[in-house]
């Protein structure tokens, strides 16, 4: 995905853990917009989200899921943006631009 998103003129910075990407954060790294998925070994997107959004409040986030519409609901809540697996290139292009340009809830 990192690639594709490159080609695509995106900025890209990945790391090998959510516990990386909270160290980066709180580092000094200031991304524009963190995509993650919702399930990960040890901890999940909204932990992760949360963890990184103590560092910086109003960070868009867009997290893709194969969850249920529940899930949806839940993580917009928290203003969270959401592409539901499997997508195509374009739908995930479409999706960084529209959590870009929305403000975000803090």
């Amino acid at each position: 995905m990192s690639a594709m998103l490159r080609h695509a003129g995106y900025n890209v910075e990945s790391t090998t853990s959510p516990a990386d990407a909270v160290r980066w954060v709180h580092n000094g790294v200031a991304p524009e917009l963190l995509l993650t998925g919702y399930i990960f070994c040890g901890t999940d997107g909204l932990e992760l989200t949360r963890q990184i959004r103590v560092a910086l409040p109003g960070l868009p986030v867009l997290m893709a899921t194969t969850g249920a519409e529940q899930c949806s609901v839940d993580l917009a809540r928290e203003g969270i943006h959401v592409l539901p697996k499997p997508f195509p290139s374009a739908a995930l292009r479409n999706a960084i631009d529209a959590a870009l340009l929305k403000p975000q809830a803090v």
